[in-house]
């Protein structure tokens, strides 16, 4: 078989298995982190959850009034960590963070996550990780299959003193 008929067939069986996963969403324009705490809270003692996921930390907002963005942000991550501790699960949380976003508001992220990773176009850079390694690993997006995979460090010079994380 051909690889795109050997890669359908694969992801049919994915398919038939992730059909039976229970997935939870939230799609609310406007969700306190309060809210969303308590939610995973009665969704856990219903099912226990795996992975609470996050998709946009900037929409999210907090019943408490804080002075500035940052510091709502910094309490918004303090309580998805204590989410992740209390439930014993990881919980993902994605940002987009422009440079000054990146100086601000990433802070309370950076100092609250046990893993940092940014991605950039041809590079995914671990900056933080309590339990492994950090640095770059470089991609290479083979287009065929709509992955990326591996690539070699580019131009030595231009990288120095970087780690490297290996999978």
């Amino acid at each position: 078989a051909s690889p795109n008929a050997s890669n359908m067939k694969r992801f049919k069986e994915l398919a038939k298995d992730a059909k039976d996963i229970p997935i939870i969403t939230c799609d609310k324009a406007i969700l306190p982190i309060e809210e969303l705490v308590a939610s995973c809270h009665r969704e856990h003692n219903k099912q226990p959850l795996q992975m609470v996921v996050v998709d946009y930390v900037q929409l999210m907002t907090s019943r408490k009034r804080h002075h500035n963005r940052e510091a709502e942000i910094a309490y918004i991550t303090r309580n998805l960590k204590g989410l992740a501790k209390s439930l014993e699960i990881p919980v993902v949380v994605c940002a987009q963070l422009n440079d000054d976003g990146k100086a601000r508001e990433s802070r309370g992220i950076l100092f609250d996550s046990d893993a940092f990773i940014n991605i950039h176009e041809d590079y995914i850079d671990v900056e933080k990780n309590r339990a492994g390694p950090k640095g770059k690993v470089y991609l290479k997006m083979a287009g065929e299959y709509q992955k990326f995979t591996q690539s070699e460090r580019p131009d030595e010079a231009t990288q120095s003193n970087q780690g490297n994380c290996s999978r």
